[in-house]
């Protein structure tokens, strides 16, 4: 009985380990290489094309050295020739994990003989203390009963001279061997760790199962969306005091997927195809009434209901409880690096040559297009929050050039200016881009003294302040200068304002914003003025922000 059990077992094991063997020997590796890329903000969808024969019968496909980062649901898998796909999985492996490359073998074999060096000398520097130890020990010559003789003592002191010679001579022999292996243990060591990086590195298996009807060259396309990639437009604005603009697309593309993109078709697409895509629903909005609920923890500051900051800008009133509170150009020019395409769902470009992108994490600059166009330079003042002059391109028509959302960096006659965010998603008619300060317009602002103060009338008072700006072109050229400043505007019943003086300023009364538009010869100064009156409640525990 004993006998028939161990034949069991036995059986048992080898018709596991034959099972294995078949499912290795079905299991046939496959090149795949990357064509084409999709690279969204968010991620990144890859076509990998593979070309091998197949022998007849049921067999395994595995398509290694892929990203760990697939996601699984979206792996499609189609092809030509004469067999039927069974199955399609994925899976995470370590590259290294079964089999270590001879480079890599020869290096720890070689690390561990210096390990083994390191030790012998560091043995021998111990056998080399013990021994100066015991003959410094041995060094007495005399006893009390016996004087050393001349020749004894001479012979004694050659002895310890060169004995002692000997060892300082190993010492310093054995001090540089030493050193001379650790450093050979750093070097293989960080050339180790360089070529095992990978092994502590996950890679994707797409295993695909087929059952060909007969033997023959196949070709198959793997189709996938993968993580830890994404891009981002950028422009370079160049222009000139003659109101050329050339403005430069860009693309950052970075991935960090864990496999390499060599020479690969990339299109760039303003879709997020990881969002969800399902339309919202409306359900019915029921109020809730009932006794005033007071939140304990929050802190309400109490005076800020009677305070007026005429500092503030312009805001909305708060809404009502009742309300749903749930919640460029006359082209010159056309450069074009990528080919571009438009639809009701996303913007494309697809760059019109082959391109590398590693797999670093860094950013890979990739050029789009290049537009030259005309435009109209101009200056922007806001004296109130800055004392100098702001140049500013304006872009009329500019939805025709195909912008999308995106940093600039700004260049004034070839120098570099600063920073600007182009929002495509704006529905102004003008796109503006700033080109930086102007320290030959000088502005001053002052409030005229004699012209602004407080009267008590009555219960009330009437507060009246009236500012004068100056503006001077010190260019050698005409130039046009918009000025903008406010006046305050109330939300509180109890408090009134009257714009009493505006000079010729365009109004706006829902922003308190008011505009001025001038043109300046060399040299030329002008002056404008406002005035505005506000009146408030006299209450000794109101007041009015300082203007």
């Amino acid at each position: 009985m004993r006998k028939n059990q161990q034949f069991i077992i036995t059986f048992s094991l080898l018709f596991a380990l034959l099972s294995i063997d078949l499912t290795a020997q079905n299991l046939k590796p496959i090149y795949s290489q990357i064509k084409k890329v999709t690279v969204y903000p968010s991620g990144a969808q890859v076509n990998r094309e593979a070309k091998a024969y197949i022998s007849q019968g049921r067999q395994t496909l595995a398509f290694d050295e892929l990203s760990s980062h697939i996601d699984q649901q979206s792996i499609r898998v189609g092809g030509n020739g004469d067999y039927t796909i069974l199955s399609v999985s994925y899976e995470n492996y370590y590259p290294y994990e079964v089999n270590e490359p001879e480079r890599i073998q020869a290096l720890r074999d070689s690390l561990r003989q210096f390990h083994e060096e390191k030790q012998r000398l560091i043995g021998r520097q111990g056998n080399l203390k013990s021994e100066r130890e015991l003959v410094l020990a041995n060094k007495q010559l005399t006893n009390d009963e016996e004087a050393v003789k001349v020749e004894e003592l001479k012979a004694m002191a050659g002895y310890f001279r060169e004995h002692l010679a000997k060892l300082t001579d190993l010492e310093i022999d054995t001090k540089r061997d030493l050193q001379e292996t650790e450093k050979n243990i750093q070097r293989i060591q960080a050339e180790l760790n360089n070529q095992t990086s990978w092994q502590n590195t996950r890679k994707g298996k797409i295993l695909v199962e087929v059952d060909a009807r007969s033997g023959g060259n196949i070709t198959m396309q793997l189709d996938f969306f993968v993580r830890m990639a994404s891009w981002t437009p950028h422009f370079d604005v160049f222009a000139s005091d003659k109101g050329e603009l050339n403005v430069k697309y860009f693309a950052n593309i970075v991935q960090n997927t864990g496999s390499d993109w060599k020479r690969a078709s990339i299109t760039l697409s303003t879709s997020q195809p990881q969002m969800n895509s399902n339309v919202p629903v409306l359900y019915p909005w029921w109020l809730n009434w009932g006794p005033k609920q007071y939140e304990m923890y929050k802190a309400y500051p109490v005076a800020s209901e009677q305070v007026i900051s005429m500092d503030m800008e312009y805001e909305e009133p708060a809404p009502d409880v009742m309300e749903d509170d749930m919640s460029l150009f006359n082209k010159e020019a056309n450069v074009s690096m990528a080919s571009f395409s438009e639809n009701m769902l996303n913007t494309e470009f697809t760059l019109e040559r082959l391109f590398d992108v590693p797999s670093d994490g860094k950013p890979h600059k990739a050029a789009l297009k290049e537009v030259k166009m005309s435009t109209e330079l101009s200056y922007t003042a806001i004296p109130k929050l800055d004392k100098d002059a702001f140049l500013v391109a304006s872009l009329s028509d500019w939805e025709a050039y195909d912008f999308i959302s995106g940093n600039a960096n700004l260049f004034f006659n070839n120098t570099y200016v600063g920073q600007a965010y182009i929002d495509a998603g704006q529905t102004v008619d003008t796109l503006e881009l700033p080109l930086g300060r102007d320290n030959h317009i000088t502005i001053k602002r002052e409030k005229i003294k004699d012209l602004s103060g407080n009267n008590t009338i009555g219960s009330s008072i009437k507060s009246t302040r009236t500012y004068e700006i100056k503006v001077k072109n010190t260019n050698r050229k005409k130039v046009g200068v918009t000025v903008k400043d406010q006046y305050p505007l109330s939300s509180h019943k109890d408090v009134s304002v009257k714009l009493l003086e505006s000079e010729g300023a365009v109004v706006n009364d829902q922003t308190g914003v008011l505009t001025w538009k001038m043109d300046l010869e060399p040299g030329e100064e002008k002056t404008v003025k406002f005035a505005f009156e506000v009146k408030y409640p006299k209450k000794s525990d109101y007041q009015i922000g300082n203007f």
